[in-house]
């Protein structure tokens, strides 16, 4: 089997070499690089970015709970920031990957000891550059955080010399009869004895592995035999295909209403504890031995249920409930990973389920009598059980919807990311009921919640989903932070809304709502937007951007376009300046693409200034309504609110910068876009806010982008307080090699030529006089090939030049009709 990943992995241990005595540079090309991809890369539990980095932390980056697009696009910036030759990984099979939370082989600034991260450098660069790596393997022994990863980081880095010891290939060690130590951290000596023993079994070539990535390959997607002969496979396989299950919810089915309630399944031995926390099944077992004695079973059966329902069962796998050996209660489908969830009485061990078939039915083959039994081998059993079912219609979801205060001196929205989860429970701080309590009996898995913050912010910040109920607790998952956060003001206006429960009396915390109540609601927070509202950044499905692959890139050199972009990295803004038609726009657009490493939309807002645009329209103002006058946000008010709730870079593009009065639209923010005056440390109150409303600031993930005419020569000129903020990047016509060869795949070659050496002279000639240079003609005139038919280019060049051309030249030389006659006669055909 060829694996793709291997030259591209030791290529990029290669070049972080050169990293190690000077680490700022690296730390500083991460952060400004792989923002969204780097949440876990901190120094401490609020987020603050790390002081120092070692290489292990460098690659698990990539090499951790992610999805394989994402780390496409990881790899490709990775590519393009070191220079990379070897291909993007096609494949990452047989890579070991380290848990998303807990990634890093450094501790937080505040554990750390003094040499932590030397001492990982040190037993990198050794095995990078093929030296003897004993004595800094062993010296990392008692540092905090290394265990088995340290083989793992190893096998990144050399997949060719060192073997991985994660889960999967230590269950297959065993397996093969060569053992492992227990201990998490295995010591150089034993680590090599293990390695020889394996590479004595692959001398016989007896098996299917020939080296130590084939080996890992085989241990991770192949199934480890265990000691009844059943196959385990890593839960986080995502390609693998659907698997089938049949569960009993408890002794004769007795936990089936809760299952159909809160749409899970669960399964007990919750005395044992969190499941995940078993590395093997034999730990499972041994738990069980411990906790309930061995004198009745081995635990063969009940070990393979829980081990399998928390480590192979996967999101989209098909789970059906059992009554018994002969009934069939539901068929669902997966939707979460295991949790451990002491919320219930019993049966704690858990996933979620959506239940789209729910009754009755008597199973056409007797089930076998054990808690969890895996099907995916039985196709004929699962047809069966399918076309018993198929006439029975989905249960309703029962979906109801909530309203809930949440008082900012006590707890904030704010505080709370996209994902995350929030306990609420039915008793306030004083150990009293809250008002409104009925509905705390009421809520449910799967219920929508409109979150709102009391006074004095008075706003609807988001939405949530329930997602655990005990008797008086419920928790719930943050789906969305509102871009538009619209006002108890604005709402109290609305003739439905003024109605409901809600705005009669807001004294309380949880209230129903209606659907039309919340669907009116939705209506507000997405303003004018068509995008659906539960955005997720990981249900995207973007294509990943890389401007050397870009069949549509703009005419600049890579090395041209990469440059502006580190500039934008470093100065937070640029504005790019050019002749009319030289592609700023289309370039600004791909920069933010390049940034993102995909091409994602969402993350751009563009807007064109004129001089009629103001301080209200871009920030905020005071607007009529029907009872006086509101304060209305602008759209970068409402995009920087949008980004503050989001790792990923955002981009605001300014197209016509100069057609405004910047210093009147932009106000208070004339500091705050200053690269160094971001974020929450430079909060300010904006023009039109009271004592109750939050403070303002630009996020530092927001990059404004302007783009402006030099030929426009009727405008003012940018004052210097503006222009000191932005870095100018000055963009030329480009007729060379690269914009001949777009036109030559479209039509003749030799009329290619003609062309570009009229262009190139006019051009020439503009450019002489010192006044006219900046407004030459751009290469955007001849990129617009509607209509446009190969033997025709006399009438496609004929009405460029009548419609666009002149009428442009008509203007630079206004003035000057001898030139302009001339310039006319030197484009004609």
């Amino acid at each position: 089997m060829t694996f793709t990943w291997i030259p591209f992995y030791k290529e990029l241990a290669q070049k972080l070499l050169p990293c190690r005595d000077n680490r700022k540079p690296l730390i500083n090309w991460i952060y400004d690089n792989l923002q969204g991809y780097i949440g876990h890369l901190k120094d401490d539990s609020d987020g603050r970015r790390v002081s120092d980095v070692d290489p292990f932390s460098v690659f698990s980056i990539f090499n951790r709970g992610i999805t394989d697009k994402n780390r496409g696009i990881i790899c490709t910036k990775l590519k393009e920031g070191f220079g990379i030759t070897a291909p993007i990984p096609e494949d990452y099979n047989g890579i070991p990957i380290v848990n998303a939370l807990q990634s890093n082989f450094m501790a937080f600034e505040k554990d750390r000891k003094e040499g932590d991260i030397e001492r990982l450098w040190n037993v990198f660069v050794a095995a990078v550059k093929d030296e003897p790596v004993k004595d800094a393997y062993d010296a990392l022994k008692d540092q905090f955080l290394i265990k088995y990863n340290l083989t793992i980081g190893l096998f990144w880095v050399r997949p060719d010399k060192y073997l991985p010891l994660d889960g999967n290939c230590r269950e297959y060690l065993k397996d093969l009869g060569i053992a492992v130590p227990k201990h998490q951290f295995v010591v150089y000596d034993e680590y090599t004895n293990v390695m020889k023993e394996l590479d004595t079994l692959i001398a016989t070539g007896k098996y299917d592995f020939s080296n130590f990535a084939e080996f890992s390959y085989i241990a991770f997607i192949n199934k480890v035999e265990n000691r009844e002969g059943k196959k385990v496979k890593p839960a986080d396989d995502s390609t693998a295909p659907v698997r089938y299950w049949v569960f009993s919810p408890g002794a004769n089915a007795s936990n089936w209403e809760r299952c159909k309630k809160d749409g899970i399944a669960c399964i007990g031995w919750e005395e044992i504890g969190d499941l995940s926390k078993f590395e093997t099944l034999d730990a499972i077992r041994e738990a069980m031995k411990t906790k309930y004695g061995d004198a009745s079973s081995n635990y063969k059966n009940d070990g393979l249920a829980t081990w399998e329902f928390c480590r192979e069962m996967k999101v989209g796998d098909i789970i059906y409930a059992k009554q018994g050996r002969n009934k069939i209660l539901g068929r669902g489908v997966v939707e979460s990973d295991y949790t451990y969830d002491t919320s219930y009485p019993d049966n704690q061990n858990v996933r979620k389920v959506r239940w789209e078939k729910v009754g009755n039915w008597t199973s056409p083959e007797t089930l076998a009598m054990k808690t969890l039994t895996e099907l995916t081998r039985y196709p004929e059993l699962i047809k069966k059980l399918d076309e018993m079912m198929a006439d029975t219609p989905a249960p309703e979801t029962g979906i109801a919807y909530y309203w809930l205060n949440a008082n900012p001196k006590i707890w904030s929205i704010d505080n709370i990311k996209v994902g995350e989860s929030q306990n609420y429970t039915a008793y306030n701080e004083n150990g009293n009921k809250r008002q409104k309590y009925k509905y705390f009996e009421t809520i449910k898995p799967g219920d929508l919640i409109i979150g709102y913050e009391t006074t004095p912010v008075k706003k609807v910040k988001g939405l949530f989903e329930v997602t655990k109920r005990s008797k008086d607790e419920f928790v719930f998952k943050v789906l969305e932070k509102f871009t538009h956060q619209v006002s108890w003001a604005e709402l109290l206006e609305d003739d439905l809304l003024k109605q409901s429960e809600v705005f009669i009396n807001n004294q309380g915390s949880l209230f129903k709502l209606t659907q039309a109540e919340f669907n009116r609601l939705l209506e507000y927070v997405k303003k004018d937007s068509p995008d659906p509202i539960l955005f997720s950044p990981e249900s995207e499905d973007n294509p990943a951007y890389s401007f050397e692959k870009d069949p549509e890139k703009p005419f600049i050199n890579p090395k041209a376009f990469h440059h502006i972009e580190s500039i934008l990295k470093r100065k937070k803004n640029i504005i790019l300046q050019g002749p009319p038609g030289v592609g700023k726009t289309f370039l600004a657009k791909k920069i933010a693409y390049s940034i993102l490493g995909e091409e994602n939309d969402s993350c751009i807002e563009m807007v064109q200034f004129h001089q009629s645009y103001g301080y209200e329209d871009f920030i905020q103002g005071i607007r009529p309504s029907k009872d006086g006058f509101v304060v209305r946000n602008g759209i970068f008010y409402d995009f920087c609110q949008r980004a503050k709730n989001d790792n990923r870079p955002y981009f605001f593009i300014i197209d016509e910068i100069n057609r405004g009065n910047l210093s009147k639209i932009l106000g208070e923010l004339m500091m705050l876009i200053e690269y160094d005056k971001r974020g929450p440390k430079h909060m300010v109150r904006l023009t039109y806010s009271n004592a109750s409303d939050e403070p303002f600031y630009v996020p530092e993930n927001v990059y404004l982008i302007g783009c402006m005419n030099t030929a426009d020569r009727s405008l003012a000129i940018v004052d210097y307080a503006l222009r000191r903020r932005f870095s100018f990047i000055t963009l030329t016509p480009e007729f060379g090699d690269t914009f001949k060869n777009f036109l030559k795949a479209k039509m003749d070659k030799s009329f290619v030529d003609t062309i570009t050496a009229k262009i190139v002279a006019v051009n020439q000639v503009i450019q002489d006089t010192e006044m006219l240079r900046g407004m030459e003609i751009g290469h955007s005139y001849f990129c617009n090939f509607e209509g446009f038919k190969k033997g025709e280019e006399a009438s496609w060049w004929e009405d460029i030049c009548e419609y666009e051309l002149f009428p442009y030249l008509d203007e630079v030389y206004y003035d000057d009709s001898d030139r302009l006659d001339a310039l006319k006669k030197m484009l004609k055909l």
